[in-house]
C-alpha cells in the first residue's frame, strides 16, 4: 500500500516538473510583446489586429480570445472519475491526461505572464479550478500555486486555507518549493 502511495506521489510531482518545464520553456521564447502568447496557443489567444483597430478593441479581442482559452482548458481538464479509469498499468506511470493537464495549465500561465491585462480573468479560473472538488488534486494544486501568485499581484484575497482540501495545501506547497 506504501508502495502505491509512493507512486501516486511520485506521478503528481512528475506532473509539477512538466508544468514547470513547460512554463519556463515557453518564457524563454516568448516576445516581451504586449499582446505576444505563448507559440502553443497563439492560434487561439492573440487577436489579429486591423488597421482600424484601436487599443480598447484590441484588448477587448485579447480577453476574447482568453476566455475561450480558459473555457477549452476547463473542458479538457481530467476529473477525478477520469483517472479511477485508469487501468492498473497506465496509474503506475503519470497518467497522459495529467501531462496534458498540466501543459494546458502551463500555457494559461504563459499567456497571463505575456499579457498582464488579463491576469483579472485568471485569478477567477484558477480560484474556481482549486475549488473544484472533482478535478484530481494535482491539477487543483498547480491551479493553487498560480492563483497565490497571481493574487499577490493582484491584491486579491487569497481563499481561506479551511476552504482549500488539505492535500491541495500540501502537494501547493511541495510544488512551490525551489
Amino acid at each position: 500500500m506504501r508502495k502505491s502511495w509512493g507512486l501516486v506521489l511520485l506521478g503528481l510531482l512528475a506532473v509539477g516538473v512538466i508544468y514547470a518545464l513547460c512554463r519556463t520553456e515557453l518564457k524563454d521564447t516568448t516576445p516581451e510583446t504586449p499582446l505576444a502568447t505563448p507559440p502553443a496557443a497563439s492560434a487561439s489567444v492573440t487577436p489579429s489586429p486591423t488597421p482600424s483597430a484601436t487599443p480598447e478593441d484590441i484588448q477587448k479581442a485579447a480577453s476574447e480570445a482568453f476566455d475561450k482559452q480558459l473555457s477549452e482548458t476547463t473542458a479538457a481538464l481530467p476529473h477525478a472519475s477520469d483517472l479511477r479509469k485508469l487501468s492498473a498499468e497506465e496509474a503506475h506511470e503519470t497518467p497522459k491526461i495529467l501531462l496534458r493537464a498540466g501543459k494546458m495549465l502551463g500555457q494559461v500561465a504563459e499567456t497571463v505572464a505575456a499579457n498582464p491585462q488579463l491576469k483579472d480573468q485568471a485569478v477567477g479560473f484558477y480560484r474556481e479550478c482549486t475549488k473544484n472538488d472533482d478535478y484530481p488534486t494535482s491539477v487543483r494544486s498547480l491551479c493553487y500555486v498560480d492563483f497565490k501568485n497571481l493574487a499577490k499581484d493582484q491584491s486579491t484575497q487569497l481563499l481561506p486555507e479551511d476552504q482549500v482540501s488539505p492535500n491541495v495545501l500540501k502537494l501547493s506547497k511541495t510544488l512551490s518549493e525551489p
